[in-house]
């Protein structure tokens, strides 16, 4: 209790509300929503960016956290990354392939409080808790799903995916 209690304190003089952003979910949905309104430099038009690495994305965006893997299975190989701006968010997403298999890496910004909805087949299988972040795990639909946020990215990978291998995804998240 301590501990949570520390954890929310420096969180939020740091200026990140911890309290606004609630996990949500139902038998058939799974939402993140925020309780305050994100105030920031929307673009006022869609436009789109394709790169050729996520990590490479990210530092030209300016993005100073570690948001995606840096460990995928082996056989996949990384496609086009694409950035997408519209009025309410930058969507970063990346698919690393391997035959028919997909694994599918999404990072979104939202600059409002517009929260994203997931659809589920199944209930939750796991939170797990990796340097104070909590990854939501689900089977959706035959696949796993780790869904996430940091500070106000809203984050999830998502493939035909073992619980060791999303697992380890996750733990390679900040180390490359």
């Amino acid at each position: 209790c301590i501990l949570v209690l520390g954890n929310s304190i420096t969180a939020n003089a740091l200026g990140f509300d911890v309290f606004a952003i609630i996990a949500k979910w139902t038998q058939e949905t799974f939402h993140f929503g925020n309780s305050s309104t994100i105030e920031s430099n929307a673009p006022n038009k869609d436009s789109e960016e394709i790169y050729t690495g996520l990590q490479s994305a990210l530092i030209d965006y300016d993005i100073p956290l570690q948001l995606a893997p840096s460990w995928i299975p082996d056989g996949y190989i990384e496609g086009e990354v694409r950035i997408t701006d519209s009025p309410v968010q930058r969507l970063f997403m990346v698919s690393y392939d391997c035959g028919d298999r997909s694994i599918r890496v999404r990072i979104a910004n939202y600059l409002n409080s517009n929260p994203t909805q997931i659809e589920q087949s199944d209930s939750l299988l796991e939170i797990y808790n990796v340097n104070g972040i909590d990854y939501y795990i689900f089977d959706n639909l035959s696949q796993l799903k780790a869904v996430w946020i940091n500070e106000n990215y809203e984050c999830y990978i998502s493939g035909p995916l073992s619980m060791e291998e999303i697992k380890s995804m996750v733990d390679s998240i900040g180390k490359g």
